[in-house]
């Protein structure tokens, strides 16, 4: 799968404090709320209102909490907000009170945008009586602590119901519901308080209590305390309540902001309701908390959880002004009349300076859906600010106010109505608004402004489709207005400084500057500043060839066809096998390409460890906040791919997440992830996001989405040309062991074939032969098509034909210097003439080659990474191939290697070579010659080329013909050969002429050249080859042999003036050659043609000649021969007599019995008596008579007829119509048998008489019936046949026809047996009737036509079980017989049993009555009328035959069903089988074990089978049963029981079984631990203990350390000691961990254990001054000992930082060193030995810079040599200064006077302490003085 890919999108808001606009926000969580399920509280229809203020479009994503693939999306902008439906009733909205008290997990949204929109909810409910609405409070609404209001509910009513509902922002948050009354009922939950719920991110909890079920609870949860480790938001109030004591009721819900958000001031509008409801409710949330009303001085303290509701009658103006001593949550009730139906529940903001700005805007504030409401809006804000709503001022509407607000003179409300459509208000000054509107008894209303808020920031891109990256993006602060200025800052990584790099709104970084950003916000009245997440912002990914497709998803970076891998090295593997010393070797070498592998960690027990194939296993162990990083850093540019290895599996351990980064930070990696199996933290505020699938960045925060099986694990992180991998295992509050297996590759290893610097997967050119890769790659002329429809970079022209290698050597053509192997480079092929040396590369091609690897002199636009060539590749001939791959350039048939003047002796185009072979740069080696310059014919094309076919050819017998050759070759030979084999030359004479010519001409073809074959030998100029023509057959075809003196004698009657004769009658006389045509012509010339030679006209009684051609069937034709006409007359002879009429007969007009027979064609037979009519015609002797139809025949003398046995030709017949028929002439001709010269014509009748016309009819059909006793018998003995007679007749006259029923058809053909009505059929079920129709006046009669009788089944109704169903309980009993359900259309099928269902209607009836006559069906669902049994009628009609079933029936049984006993709790202890014993699952849970007490003593276990399921739903369909032993899921598990009765099969499903997993004993140990043998006794303990334990340890042969609990003991010696912990709150669960002791101890280090090598005891060593530890054959101790040194004199350390694990330093500098020896096992204190390192420096430079000011001995101290002398001498050998051990040195100075620059010699002697085994050193030298 492909994707193109964008770079990562930061999301992020700034953490601030206050500000207004909270309900502005990106991002809005809605938790699901709920209602009495009682009265008239049902929700009803539910929507979302979004709006912006931005006039650009604005993208959300409503996201239903458990259903990730059911998200809304969807557009706003400042003038097109959106009004989204969401459901009616119970919804992803609302929960039904009665499922409260318990977690849920597909309950309510989140809103994300990509810009700042308001949010809120309008719902209709209680029949249109009810109305409420909350507005988001967007990232404000996040917070730890609330306290919850709603209505006071003084009347309570059943209907009334309080509630809180949360829903936590992220995972494992704890909530705890404190300051609960005692006595307070809160629905579903039995428990103590305080509650606590545990929620991950998105799951939401709800407390409600109903104002019925006692007093307390009419406010009990007002002042509820609601605490979270983690931010919370909270939806609160009451669906339906009051704040009076009467019956009216309303919804009253918001969304609350936490404490940290409220304040001490508050200014309350009033709205048009009665004092009774117009209510303030001021909740505390501390001790003493003091109220005072309007300026007037206290009137109430509260305590914390304690409210203070302040009636309406306490407003002056129209307002009210609260103050308290300490923060306070402060809520109101608003009414629109004086119904008290009629109120609106409010959270309200607190007065801060910063509250300022605009509300753009509320959208549809007049209504809910499509219901109207009354609108308007409540503001409060500063005295002297201005107030505009839709830009307009509010004077311009209808308001009221300003009004000033008694107790602080500072502010003015107003309150405006009777507004519609969207409303945007802004003030000069601060803003506090609320809407508000009102129908008949519904009002609802929120505050749309005036909450602390969070500023946030937007992203503007470029080029969309690239990302939030630079240089495309612009950082812009969203919600200007909230700010009086900004700065932006960016963190200097080299100086690990912000600095600023931005006082404006927006900023867009530099290219030069990715890294992390913050923004800076300041807010003058308060003189705050409020400060951003840090937010990395990364180089948009390379994308090399700028084809859209990132370098990192790129198959083809440069766009040259062959895919970057076949361009590499191929994959490497690391090894991790040493995790501290990762390898990874470079291909063909030995070159270990990581120089780095470093891992660290914050806990010894955490670990990596891996393989040779790149696999790794990353362990971090739960501590505080636990975690690893293992970095690797390469000698080399690399690509990689990280992924999941594919045979370890990941189970998820809460808390842990992972970081992948790569370096250097202008450099992306990118993740792939198709199938959404990993967590994003996109903006790295710690929140994961789903959804993600593909992003880029330089660093990657991740965590799993789901436990994930390495094989089907398809995530991938991919990087290309970074240098360093770093891979970070971490963890927030891990709880358990947390293991990551991952795989390494190291992908497409670099290869730079042509050595030029510049890989071949960036480079164009790759063998430096001037051709691009890619016309090399794909060696055709052709453009790239810009089409990549599947997004990998490969362009779609190339998914046919990949990296060619043309001459199959093995080397690919683009780094193949001869891709051909024709012996000439693909450089001179090229024809860009740059390799003049011949050498198969571009001469001083380093000197010309640019940073894309082409030589500039070839492109357009030098070191363009996309392909700007300046020149063609050579392509001569123009095809599909260029000449470098092409063995014939010029496509003239010679090979290359020819006509370039080298060998190819075989003619196979490749330079021969013995042996043949080639070396790696695809040269072909032991070649003869090539690779020098090649003869030019090469690309001279001269193809010679045969133009059309050359092709056999036929000539006649002695003609004069020729054979020509199309041909473009410019020399011809013709040869000829008898046999295909042996060839003859061909030359002029007398027979051949033109044989060097393109054509040869034979003369006078003799037949024997008959299959003579001829080939042309072709030349021509340019060509080195010779080509020789395909042999081509001739053929000699003979001429026709005539006969001699041919004649045609004819006589023609004396009346025909149509004197023509029939020239075809004399061919027999002309030729007997077989296959040949006859033409006839008017001269001997052959000029004039005749076209009729069947009807020549002549003259009678005088002879003409014709002239005729004899043609064979190969066109040869003889001379013309002359053909004599003699034509004489005769008298016509009439008969002219009728003979008998015959009647049309029913077959086709050729007298067959097919699909086209019919008598109404008047053709028919005849079979005449020849006899009878020649003896009327009576001939003259030694005659012969001809018939014919037509005249046209007799004259022709064609188509003469038999007359005793013929078929009339319609089409010939002279008809002549009469009644019932027609009448025609037959001609004859009498002809002479001894002479032809005449003959005589005459004509008789013949009549067809007409056949009766018999229309077809349909079908007749009956039911069957019982007259004979059976209804199934297909027998029915009353068809009426003469029923068909008129439509058979279909107009005919009765009087004239007869017809008649037969029961064959041959009866019907011969008129035997007809048949009378009432008729029985003889055949049951179907029988052919044949009809005969005769006409009574000519005989003729039609039998063709027939008809079947039908005897139609009655339906059967087949009797079938009877209906049990089990009783309903539909009408509130299960058990009396009667049920609402019984779907008798259940026995429909098999009462029809093989019926069409679709033909036969099937009802049902109470009475056999209603049955019979089809009253009053019964329609299913029905319900009995008699309890227990009752009888049911069915009736079946065929709805085709409308016949109808004898009646039948069965019973319907309704069966109770079965009872039931609820059972007890199940409970376990966690077990530790699955491996885990805290994750609360269990594999053996008997479920099976509750069935007889599910049961109870009155059924049996034999006659009922119990099922457990997981869903109610799974319980009624019986679906999904759980089987026992089972394994649970959670801890806590309800199962819904199915009891089915195993005879009746009746089910009951209405109890449940509760599961429960104890938890064991939850707590930690830390081990192996170390027992430091200075410091006995190691304590040992229990750790993180959840709970209160009874404790027991033991020691390793299980012998108990302790006889009460505790849970620390104290050990003095190594091994493992095991704590067995069990619980104390009665379940008695047990869990044991063992811990592993072992021994350390400080290091003993003694001065014979060092060895110092120093120019005490090696002159000229100072390269090479080293100090060594012998720890081979000294004891240090049995701990695991590192070791660093300290230089006292100018206080360096060896290492730096930490230690070193070898005992070796070198190459050290002389001084007094410390060493120090560390225990990693960590005993204290280090032990340390000062050593001394002698050195004598071989120059000082005295120049007072603080550096070698003076000479002196390094290494030598009064200490380790109290007795020392040191002398320094001239060149002279005069002493110029004597030091002291512990002086500074000497200065360079001589009795007070500067000595200059020269060399000085030393002479020393130093003496260590007597009780040292140091030896005496004495040393001379010299040294420069350098004055500089």
């Amino acid at each position: 799968m492909k994707f193109k890919i964008l770079a990562l999108t930061f999301v992020f808001s700034l953490l601030t404090l206050t500000n207004t606009f909270a309900q502005l926000s990106k991002k809005h969580f809605i938790p699901p709320l709920t209602y009495a399920e009682e009265g008239n509280a049902n929700p009803e229809n539910q929507y979302f209102y979004i709006s912006t203020p931005s006039n650009k479009d604005v993208s959300y994503t409503i996201k239903q909490i458990g259903f990730p693939n059911n998200d809304f999306n969807g557009i706003v902008n400042s003038s097109n907000p959106e009004e989204i439906f969401i459901a009616t009733g119970d919804s992803q909205l609302f929960v039904d009170s009665r499922q409260t008290s318990v977690v849920h997990n597909n309950k309510g949204y989140i809103i994300e945008a990509t810009d700042v929109i308001y949010v809120s909810i309008r719902v209709l409910a209680g029949g249109g009586n009810q109305a409420g609405a909350l507005v988001s409070k967007g990232i404000s609404a996040l917070g730890n602590t609330f306290r919850a209001g709603m209505f006071t509910n003084e009347n309570p009513q059943t209907n009334y119901l309080n509630f809180i509902s949360v829903m936590a922002s992220e995972d494992n948050t704890e909530v705890t519901f404190d300051d609960l009354p005692t006595g307070l009922e809160i629905k579903n939950y039995s428990g103590t308080f305080p509650i606590s719920a545990l929620l991950n991110e998105g799951e939401s909890y709800i407390l409600a209590t109903n104002a019925s079920d006692n007093s307390i609870n009419r406010d009990g949860l007002i002042g509820t305390l609601i605490n979270s480790d983690k931010p919370i938001i909270v939806n609160t109030g009451s669906a339906n309540g009051s704040f009076h004591n009467g019956g009216g009721r309303d919804y009253g819900i918001d969304q609350i902001v936490g404490v940290d958000k409220i304040g001490t001031e508050y200014i309350f509008v009033k709205g048009d309701g009665s004092d009774g409801w117009e209510n303030v409710l001021i909740v505390a949330h501390e001790d003493n908390t003091e109220i005072s009303i309007n300026g007037n001085g206290v009137s109430s303290t509260i305590n914390k959880g304690e409210y203070r509701l302040i009636e309406g009658n306490q407003f002056t103006n129209s307002n009210l002004f609260v103050e308290t001593s300490k923060p306070t949550f402060a809520y109101q009730g608003i009414g629109a009349n004086n119904n008290e139906f009629n109120q609106g529940f409010f959270f309200v903001p607190p007065l801060s300076c910063e509250n300022r700005g605009k509300v753009d805007n509320i959208p549809n504030i007049e209504t809910i859906g499509n219901v109207n409401f009354t609108g308007g809006i409540t503001i409060v804000t500063n005295k002297d600010a201005t107030i505009n709503i839709n830009s307009e001022p509010i004077t311009n509407f209808s308001s009221s106010g300003p009004f000033d607000v008694d107790g602080n003179p500072n502010y003015v409300t107003y309150k405006v109505i009777n507004l519609t459509g969207n409303i945007s208000i802004d003030s000069s000054d601060e803003l506090y608004c609320a809407y508000f509107n009102q129908n008949g008894a519904a009002s609802s209303g929120s505050f749309f402004s005036g909450f602390p808020s969070a500023p946030e920031i937007n992203f503007d891109t470029t080029v969309t489709s690239l990302g939030n990256c630079i240089p495309n993006v612009t950082l812009q602060a969203a919600n200007t207005d909230l700010f009086d200025s900004f700065e932006w800052q960016y963190f200097n990584e080299t100086t690990t400084t912000w600095e600023t790099r931005s006082t404006n709104f927006n900023y867009k970084p530099l290219e030069s500057e990715p890294g992390k950003y913050k923004l800076i916000g300041t807010v003058n009245c308060t003189g705050a500043t409020f400060e951003s997440i840090e937010i990395p912002v990364s180089l948009c990914p390379d994308d090399y060839d700028g084809d859209l497709i990132i370098d990192n998803l790129d198959l083809d970076i440069d766009n040259d066809g062959i895919i970057n891998c076949d361009e590499s090295l191929g994959d490497v593997n690391v090894s991790f096998l040493n995790i501290n010393d990762a390898i990874a070797i470079k291909p063909n070498t030995t070159v270990d390409i990581i120089n780095i592998s470093n891992y660290t960690s914050n806990e010894t027990s955490n670990s990596i460890t891996g393989d040779i194939v790149g696999n790794f296993e990353s362990i971090i162990n739960p501590v505080v906040d636990s975690e690893l990083e293992y970095e690797l850093k390469f000698t080399q540019n690399i690509n990689f791919r990280f992924t999941q290895n594919k045979n370890r599996n990941h189970t998820i351990s809460e808390g842990e997440f992972f970081i992948l980064k790569i370096g250097p930070n202008n450099k992306n990696v990118t993740l792939l992830d198709p199938d959404d199996q990993l967590l994003i933290d996109t903006n790295f505020d710690g929140e994961f996001e789903t959804g993600i699938t593909n992003v880029s960045a330089s660093e990657i925060h991740f965590k799993y989405k789901n436990n994930l099986t390495g094989a089907s694990s398809t995530f991938e992180f991919l990087a290309n040309q970074v240098n360093q991998f770093d891979f970070k295992h971490q963890s927030s509050g891990l709880a358990n062991t947390s293991k990551f297996n991952g795989n390494l590759q190291l992908t497409c290893f670099s290869l730079d074939s042509d050595g030029d610097g510049i890989e071949n997967m960036f480079d164009l050119d790759s063998d430096n032969d001037g051709i691009p890769d890619v016309n090399e790659a794909f060696p055709q002329p052709s453009s790239l098509s810009g089409i990549d429809d599947n997004l990998d970079g490969l362009d779609d022209m190339f998914s046919d034909l990949l990296n060619v290698d043309s001459d199959g050597d093995g080397i690919p053509n683009y780094i193949d210097l001869d891709s051909d192997n024709d012996g000439i480079f693909d450089s001179t092929e090229a024809s860009h003439n740059l390799d003049n040396d011949f050498d198969g590369i571009i001469d001083n091609i380093n000197a010309i080659i640019g940073i894309n690897g082409l030589a500039d002199s070839l492109e357009t636009t030098p070191d363009a990474k996309v392909l700007s060539l300046n020149y063609n590749v050579a392509n001569t001939d123009d095809d599909t191939d260029f000449n470098f791959v092409e063995l014939d350039a010029d496509n003239d048939n010679c090979f290359d290697a020819v006509e370039a003047g080298f060998t190819d002796s075989n003619n196979d185009g490749v330079l021969d070579a013995v042996p043949f072979d080639i070396d790696s740069k695809g040269i072909v080696i032991n070649n003869f010659d090539g690779y020098t310059n090649p003869n030019l014919d090469y690309i001279t094309s001269a193809p010679i080329i045969i133009n059309t076919p050359f092709e056999d050819v036929s000539f006649c017998e002695n003609d004069i013909d020729s054979m020509t050759i199309d041909t473009s070759a410019d020399s011809f030979q013709w040869e000829i050969s008898t046999d295909g084999t042996t060839w003859n030359t061909i030359t002029d004479n007398s027979v051949y002429n033109g044989s060097t010519t393109t054509t040869l001409q034979i003369t006078n073809t003799p037949l024997n050249y008959n299959n003579n074959k001829y080939r042309v030998i072709l030349n021509k100029t340019g060509n080195a080859c010779t080509e020789i023509s395909n042999a081509i057959n001739l053929t000699v075809n003979p001429v026709p042999i005539l006969k001699p003196n041919p004649e045609l004698n004819q006589c023609i009657e004396v009346a025909d003036t149509n004197t023509t004769v029939n020239l075809t009658l004399a061919e027999q006389n002309i030729s007997d050659t077989a296959n040949v045509t006859f033409e006839y012509y008017e001269d001997l010339n052959a000029t004039t043609l005749i076209t009729e030679p069947t009807s020549y006209p002549v003259e009678v009684n005088i002879q003409k000649t014709v002239f005729v051609k004899v043609i064979s069937e190969f066109n040869c034709a003889s001379d013309l021969t002359t053909l004599t006409i003699n034509v004489g007359q005769t008298i016509r002879n009439n008969f002219d007599e009728l003979q008998p009429p015959v009647c049309d007969d029913f077959l086709d007009a050729d007298g067959n019995d097919t699909d086209a027979n019919s008598d109404m064609d008047n053709i028919t037979a005849f079979n005449l008596d020849k006899t009878t009519i020649e003896n009327g015609i009576a001939p003259p002797i030694n005659t012969e008579i001809s018939y014919y139809e037509s005249i046209d025949d007799r004259n022709n003398s064609l188509n003469p007829v038999d007359i005793t046995n013929f078929r009339n030709d319609i089409t010939k017949n002279a008809v002549i119509n009469i009644t019932n028929g027609i009448q025609f002439p037959i001609y004859y001709k009498i002809l002479s048998t001894i002479n032809n010269d005449c003959q005589g014509l005459g004509q008789f009748y013949l009549q067809i008489n007409h056949v009766p016309n018999a229309n077809d009819v349909p079908k007749l059909e009956l039911c069957d019936n019982l007259i004979d006793g059976d209804n199934a018998n297909g027998i029915v003995q009353n068809f009426d046949l003469e029923s068909k007679t008129t439509d058979i007749l279909n107009g005919q006259d009765p009087a004239l026809f007869e017809v008649t029923y037969h029961l064959t058809a041959d009866d019907a053909n011969t008129g035997n047996l007809p048949q009378a009505s009432p008729f029985t059929n003889t055949i049951r079920d179907l029988q052919p009737i044949f009809v005969r129709v005769t006409n009574k006046t000519t005989g003729c009669f039609t039998d063709h036509t027939s008809f079947n009788l039908i005897v139609n089944p009655v339906p059967i109704a087949n009797f079938v079980e009877d209906i049990e169903v089990c009783d309903d309980n539909t009408d509130g009993s299960a058990r009396n017989g009667f049920s609402q359900t019984i779907d008798l259309t259940s026995r429909t099928a098999g009462i029809l049993g093989a019926q069409d269902s679709s033909t036969h209607t099937v009802t049902y009836h109470r009475s056999f009555a209603d049955a019979q006559s089809g009253d009053r069906p019964l329609v299913s669902p029905y319900s009995n009328e008699t309890p227990n049994r009752e009888t049911i009628f069915v009736r079946i009609l065929n709805t085709d035959s409308q016949c109808v079933n004898a009646i039948s029936n069965f019973d319907v049984i309704v069966n109770p069903e079965p009872t039931f006993v609820v059972p007890t709790t199940l409970a376990y202890c966690d077990d530790n089988l699955d491996g885990d014993d805290a994750n609360g699952i269990i594999q053996t849970i008997d479920l099976d074990s509750k069935i007889p007490e599910i049961l109870g003593t009155t059924q049996s276990p034999n006659d009922f089978t119990v099922t457990f399921h997981n869903s109610q739903a799974d319980a009624a369909s019986g679906d999904g049963a759980v089987a026992s032993p089972y394994q649970n899921t959670n801890a806590n598990e309800t199962f819904y029981v199915r009891i089915q009765n195993n005879q009746t099969l009746c089910v009951n499903d209405d109890t449940s079984l509760e599961l429960i997993i104890n938890t064991l004993p939850d707590f930690e140990v830390t081990t192996p631990q170390i027992l430091c043998l200075n410091d006995t006794p190691l304590n040992i303990s229990v750790e993180n203990a959840r709970d209160q334990y009874s404790y027991l340890w033991t020691d390793e042969n299980g012998t108990p350390l302790n006889t009460t609990s505790l849970d620390n003991i104290d050990v003095v010696k190594a091994g493992k000691y095991t704590v067995t912990a069990t619980t104390t709150n009665g379940t008695l669960c047990e869990r044991s961990e063992t811990i592993e002791i072992n021994e350390s101890n400080i290091a003993t280090l003694e001065q014979s254990f060092v060895t110092i090598i120093d120019e005490s005891n090696n002159i000229g060593s100072e390269d090479n001054i080293s100090i060594s530890i012998d720890t081979l054959n000294n004891d240090l101790g049995p701990g695991d000992y590192q070791f660093a040194i300290l230089n006292q004199d100018d206080n360096t350390r060896i290492p730096i930082i930490g230690f070193q694990d070898e005992p070796l330093f070198e190459n050290l500098e002389g001084g007094i060193y410390t060493i120090i020896v560390n225990d990693k096992n960590g005993c204290s204190p280090d032990t340390t030995l000062e050593v001394s390192v002698i050195q004598f420096p071989k120059f000082f430079t005295p120049n007072a810079d603080g550096s070698n000011d003076t000479w002196i001995v390094k290494g030598a101290n009064q200490t380790f040599y109290p007795n020392s002398s040191i002398n320094i001498f001239n060149r002279y050998g005069k002493i110029v200064a004597q030091v002291p051990i512990d002086s500074q040195g000497w200065n360079g100075m001589y009795q007070g006077k500067l000595l200059p620059s020269d060399d000085y010699w030393f002479n020393i002697t130093l003496i260590p302490p007597a009780n040292s085994n140091k030896p005496v050193i004495n040393k001379q030298g010299n040294f420069s003085l350098l004055r500089r």
